[in-house]
């Protein structure tokens, strides 16, 4: 038997004392530890789990809006600031605020469920988010209520919009204003029927 190889089994290793089905549910344990270690966790997949905490009437109309918000605070600098479960939960706050909904039963349920997320650092992540709302879907925040969550932060001088980065050496640039409606070019037609695919 010159060229055989014998493969161990896994009775021959452990005997009787591991079973297949806890060798398996143990591997599992490990692939999805691995999976969240290795993954970047942004608020919108935080969005998606926290709208199972919305009575199901809303939740469509509330995660349509807060995954538009998390979206916007995505391409902002500004968004590095915040944890991204404190980011998707400020999101739906605000998408409570646009649709005009006390979102008093959705904080009492994160409350409920010993998150570690404090509705303080939501709050405090809410201006964030709504002036980026504000500033590029004005007709989302007609209803006074988003008005009022979005006022002060939009009369201060430094708006929590300016985002760049400056060195502490170097002079503070001028502050961003915020200002109106930006226009945007709409994307080229891609004429290349086959533009994306190497050949």
């Amino acid at each position: 038997m010159c060229g055989a190889v014998w493969q161990a089994t896994i009775r021959d290793m452990f005997g009787a004392s591991i079973s297949i089905k806890h060798l398996k549910s143990v591997e599992v344990q490990v692939c999805s530890t691995l999976t969240f270690m290795l993954s970047s966790h942004v608020s919108q997949a935080f969005v998606d789990f926290f709208c199972t905490m919305i009575p199901k009437s809303l939740r469509h109309d509330i995660r349509q809006k807060a995954l538009l918000a998390a979206d916007l605070a995505m391409t902002d600098y500004g968004s590095l600031q915040f944890r991204p479960s404190v980011l998707g939960v400020a999101c739906i706050l605000c998408a409570f605020k646009v649709i005009g909904t006390s979102s008093q039963a959705f904080l009492n349920t994160l409350t409920a469920a010993k998150l570690g997320i404090r509705a303080a650092d939501a709050r405090a992540c809410i201006p964030f988010v709504g002036l980026l709302v504000h500033k590029f879907y004005p007709e989302m925040c007609s209803n006074s209520v988003f008005y009022e969550m979005v006022a002060p932060a939009m009369a201060s001088p430094t708006s929590v919009v300016d985002t760049r980065l400056t060195s502490p050496t170097a002079p503070s640039p001028a502050p961003i204003r915020a200002t109106s409606t930006p226009t945007v070019a709409a994307p080229a037609p891609d004429t290349d029927a086959d533009g994306d695919i190497a050949m």
